[in-house]
């Protein structure tokens, strides 16, 4: 018996204990995933994002701006405030879109949800397969229990497939396939260029092959809008982003966008940069594995990117597939079954860094991270 009267690890009660608490992890996961799915069927008219992207492909083929406001463009409502949400995904994004300009949008829609569900499947399938978990597999109902992978189901959103490249681009790595994990990343960064802090973490940690195929690809995709397309679309992009008034909404998880609810967005981009000037300083330094790399890539592009919508904490399944669920970890995951994105990115970096013990990190940014920890695991615990 441990002190405090707990059941020392490896003992039978221990053993019984934790099969039980994974069962009635199971059970509670799987309930809420079943109740959100049946709340995010598309049995309305309503088109929420995939209506931006509609209008992104019949703008293209009659020749206008596919970044423009049109009638089936999403209009997200703040409480009494109403804002158009144009799809603002690079042009690369327009070569699919504009075949949704020759197909009835609804049935569309509904067509993308069932390919979006089967895409996420798919992901959670190659992650048990890698790390596999006793049963019942809580990790995989816990997946489907997720705000960021339902919110994307009921936005009609691109997330899914984003989900399953990022999956297949850690998986590489984990192979130490370093070429083709680095073309699965320039496909991610093509797509969305906040996730670029990947290959450059990558790079000053000593994986220049996989930066050198991620910036490959990203430049070559990036070229092909500009060929097909006309070079003006990446004008009309960067012009409907410089517009983009987003930050301040409350789905946007980022640093940015949590303090901008707070009417200061300078102090979160201030702290987003020092998390990565540390995070670049500290990875040339100690070079860690790639994979531990990756989780901090990842967690902070989220964080530091102006705009973190609830439907990128997909990208993160890999790291809660792979590392025990400890109790920052546990706060984490549940924190991302609701709609506060922002405090579940926290806690899952959090909780990276401090499961890695091997790992050297600055006393000052250590403190730091500490004194955050305090205030996200009181949070939870009231």
């Amino acid at each position: 018996m441990a002190p405090g009267g707990r059941p020392e690890p490896g003992s039978g009660r221990f053993t019984r204990i934790s099969e039980l608490g994974r069962t009635i992890s199971f059970c509670l996961f799987a309930l809420l995933g079943l109740f959100v799915s049946w709340k995010s069927l598309p049995l309305t008219p309503a088109l929420q994002d995939f209506g931006s992207f509609v209008e992104s492909g019949r703008a293209i083929a009659a020749g206008l701006n596919p970044y423009g406001v049109y009638p089936l463009t999403y209009r997200a409502t703040y409480g009494t405030t109403v804002v158009a949400a144009p799809n603002l995904n690079p042009p690369i994004s327009l070569i699919a879109f504009q075949l949704l300009a020759f197909v009835d949008p609804l049935l569309a829609f509904r067509g993308w949800y069932v390919a979006s569900a089967l895409i996420f499947v798919a992901t959670v399938i190659l992650l048990e397969r890698a790390y596999p978990e006793p049963f019942p597999p809580f990790r995989a109902a816990w997946a489907f229990a997720m705000a960021g992978f339902w919110d994307t189901m009921h936005m009609g959103q691109i997330y899914a497939p984003l989900g399953l490249l990022a999956t297949g681009a850690w998986l590489l790595l984990r192979q130490q396939r370093y070429r083709l994990a680095g073309i699965l990343i320039g496909l991610l960064v093509a797509v969305k260029p906040n996730l670029a802090l990947w290959p450059v973490l990558l790079f000053t940690g000593g994986f220049g092959v996989t930066t050198a195929w991620a910036v490959l690809t990203g430049i070559v995709l990036s070229t092909v809008p500009a060929l097909t397309l006309g070079p003006r679309v990446y004008v009309e992009w960067w012009q409907a982003v410089e517009h983009d008034t987003a930050i301040a909404v409350p789905p946007n998880g980022s640093l940015a966008g949590l303090t901008a609810q707070l009417g200061a967005p300078w102090f979160g981009m201030t702290l987003a940069a020092v998390l990565v000037v540390a995070s670049v300083v500290w990875i040339w330094q100690t070079r860690p594995p790639a994979l531990y790399i990756t989780a901090l890539a990842l967690l902070l592009s989220l964080l530091a990117a102006p705009v973190s919508w609830t439907g990128y904490t997909i990208l993160l399944l890999p790291i809660f597939f792979e590392r025990p669920w400890r109790k920052l970890l546990s706060i984490a995951a549940v924190l991302l079954i609701l709609p506060v994105s922002s405090l579940g990115l926290l806690a899952t970096l959090l909780a990276v860094i401090r499961q890695d013990r091997t790992m050297t990190v600055s006393r000052p940014l250590a403190n730091c991270l500490e004194s955050q920890e305090r205030v996200i695991t009181a949070a939870y615990e009231r």
